[in-house]
């Protein structure tokens, strides 16, 4: 069980810390960050363990958080949904950073 949530965990961290291009959207940059805070908001859960041994903290510090603020700067706010698109991203940007605080703060 733990190798699934592990593999799931790295997909979407990999999602997350990638920079959108032709091949990956912000959106799904968007979304895989705001599942990975969903997922590893509650330390106490058994799966949490593949946060702490997989150094993603560290992760979403670095590549995580420039990765998102490029895929903000790449949403058009011209095209239709585009400002409302940038606004999630915008939301999801200052979530990720509120959860690295306090996920250092836990100082696992």
């Amino acid at each position: 069980c733990r190798s699934v949530f592990q593999a799931i965990s790295e997909y979407l961290l990999n999602l997350a810390s990638t920079p959108p291009s032709n091949s990956l959207s912000s959106e799904v940059v968007f979304q895989a960050a705001s599942s990975l805070i969903d997922i590893f908001s509650d330390e106490t859960m058994p799966y949490d363990i593949n946060f702490r041994e997989g150094g993603y903290l560290q992760k979403l510090v670095g590549s995580g958080i420039d990765s998102l603020r490029k895929a903000i700067k790449a949403v058009d706010r011209k095209r239709e949904g585009g400002r409302e698109l940038r606004e999630r991203g915008e939301e999801t940007l200052e979530n990720l950073r509120d959860f690295v605080k306090y996920r250092k703060k836990l100082k696992f």
